[in-house]
């Protein structure tokens, strides 16, 4: 008998008031997916925002800490950058990136901002940063889907999903791909939603909001999933609803590719230090 296989997906967000615990499901930002399997049948097992993890009365960070240092999954794909730029890599070493990080002081909040890792990593550009890309990100752009820089720091910034991330990565303490080989269980991989959508020839832009362009695109990504991953009635409406409940979603099949051998786009020399976006073909 085959097992059940798991994977997560993780919407992420850099802006702090999204990890507050009062932030309720209409509003919420940060959504976790998990999406089980058994040889080809996938399906939609849970759907929710992180203020719904168990932990209360943690915060709902601390909250998706324990639930990633879990070693029950194959691999979780976290929407957000794991890196920065290898000019900018203290000693060129991501393990080095993790320690600064995490030794950034942060008040009462459950990571640094954006301008403090700035401040540690690329003092020189002050607090707007500057719009450098690693190798993956550039990849992308080349296909014209809009990336953030993880160094930016001025409008659309980016450096504060960076912060956040990787203070998660290093509070989780699961393996990190590509650095850990694809084979090792519970592993954390970048995945990126837009560049998903991007390789499977949909629009990766325009299904977020209220108004109604927006929720027919989502209900045309929902009727695209629906067609190879099971799932229920609430969690469908949660979907059309949410844009970034979707985007959890999607992150799950970015963890799912490197599990499974179905990478698009095979890592480059440079990803042990700059990371690497994981997208299905």
């Amino acid at each position: 008998m085959e097992s059940v296989a798991r994977w997560l997906g993780v919407d992420f967000s850099g802006d702090v008031r999204q990890w507050q615990p009062g932030v309720g499901r209409e509003r919420a930002r940060v959504w976790i997916a998990e999406v089980s399997g058994i040889g080809e049948a996938l399906q939609l097992t849970d759907l929710r925002p992180v203020q719904e993890l168990d932990g209360d009365p943690e915060s709902p960070f601390e909250r998706l800490v324990r639930r990633l240092a879990r070693p029950d999954y194959r691999a979780a794909g976290i929407d957000a950058p794991f890196s920065v730029p290898a000019a900018f890599l203290p000693s060129r070493s991501h393990r080095s990136l993790l320690s600064i990080v995490e030794g950034i002081p942060r008040e009462q909040r459950p990571f640094p901002a954006g301008s403090e890792l700035l401040t540690a990593v690329a003092p020189r550009y002050g607090a707007t940063g500057t719009k450098e890309y690693r190798e993956t990100e550039q990849r992308w752009r080349q296909r014209a889907v809009e990336v953030r820089s993880p160094l930016w720091g001025g409008a659309r910034p980016g450096a504060p999903f960076t912060a956040a991330c990787l203070t998660q990565l290093h509070r989780a303490g699961r393996p990190i791909w590509p650095v850990t080989a694809a084979d090792h269980s519970a592993l954390l991989v970048e995945a990126f939603p837009a560049a998903q959508l991007c390789q499977w020839g949909r629009p990766s832009d325009g299904y977020d909001g209220d108004h109604e362009f927006a929720q027919q695109r989502r209900i045309d990504l929902v009727e695209m999933l629906d067609g190879g991953l099971e799932m229920s009635e609430p969690h469908m409406q949660r979907l059309v609803a949410s844009a970034d409940a979707l985007d959890a979603v999607l992150c799950a099949f970015g963890a799912m590719a490197v599990t499974e051998d179905r990478l698009a786009d095979e890592p480059s020399l440079v990803a042990d230090a700059e990371g690497w976006i994981a997208v299905h073909r």
